[in-house]
């Protein structure tokens, strides 16, 4: 509603290139959504990329962190409308975000402190109206992604096997 771009990413594995990844995210947005075509740049749309994760990848015990460019002497703000944020279940701090974190990892819905994820994961997790449109995602996802490409994955499977058994035949 009010033209920030937001990009959520529940991240499961933390390893090195996170941040690097985040950054990748950022440019991505700016490519396609920030700017439309002829537009100036005063036009771009400040973008926000919001890493949700279960651990504290910088270990500094914060729950929350918060990524501005600035300058590097004199600490003067870039104001380039772009933010990288860093929310992790780790470490304590504002409770609604402790009631998020936990529910994001939680997988008994009975721990699950956020009402709203609670009552979304309780429909599609227990009732078979929920059940039946996860399961209809999944055939459209599958199908989707036959279409965009497994085909030629599978030819090249099937290349792979005919190759692997003329090798085996001879030996």
């Amino acid at each position: 509603s009010n033209g920030v771009l937001y990009d959520i990413e529940v991240q499961t594995v933390n390893n090195d290139d996170l941040e690097k990844r985040a950054r990748y995210i950022s440019s991505m947005i700016d490519v396609k959504y920030a700017l439309e075509k002829n537009q100036a740049y005063g036009n771009l749309k400040q973008s926000i990329v919001i890493f949700l994760m279960e651990k504290d990848i910088f270990g500094l015990g914060k729950q929350l962190y918060e990524f501005i460019r600035k300058e590097k002497e004199i600490n003067l703000p870039l104001k380039d409308g772009n933010n990288i944020i860093y929310v992790n279940a780790e470490n304590k701090g504002r409770e609604d975000l402790n009631n998020l974190m936990q529910s994001l990892i939680s997988y008994d819905l009975s721990e699950m402190k956020d009402e709203v994820i609670k009552e979304c994961a309780m429909y599609y997790k227990t009732t078979q109206k929920g059940e039946d449109k996860v399961c209809e995602a999944i055939r459209e996802y599958a199908a989707k992604s036959y279409d965009d490409g497994l085909r030629i994955g599978k030819a090249d499977g099937i290349k792979i096997g005919k190759e692997d058994g003329i090798k085996i035949g001879k030996a």
